[in-house]
């Protein structure tokens, strides 16, 4: 984790107790390494007050409501980005179903309530 660039967060019913993401969670914390927060399942409520503190500002993408491969285009181009390729223009709509599809946790998480 340590070279890492960034620190990915499968969010499930399955990872908010689990005790291993909790302690990933804290060490990426700790790395000062941007985490990505990859929305399968809303169990926000299930994680502890301390790991919430850490991904309420975090990066995230909604896997759970919207289809899998925007959200999986979402993911790959702010994890690597198409933007310095020459002779290459992307999209303006392109541009903007990337930036729409990356919100902080916080507003993912009240937009599904």
């Amino acid at each position: 984790m340590a070279v890492s660039h960034y620190t990915i967060v499968v969010m499930t019913t399955a990872a908010a107790p689990s005790l291993f993401v909790y302690n990933e969670i804290l060490f990426a914390d700790w790395l000062e390494k941007p985490i990505m927060v990859l929305m399968f399942n809303n169990s926000w409520t299930s994680f502890r007050p301390s790991v919430q503190a850490i991904l309420g500002g975090c990066s995230s993408v909604d896997f759970e409501n919207r289809l899998y491969s925007e959200s999986l285009d979402v993911l790959m181009y702010h994890i690597k980005p198409l933007r310095h390729m020459p002779a290459v223009i992307l999209e303006q709509d392109f541009l903007n179903r990337m930036i729409d599809g990356l919100k902080p946790l916080k507003v993912l998480i009240s937009l599904g309530k």
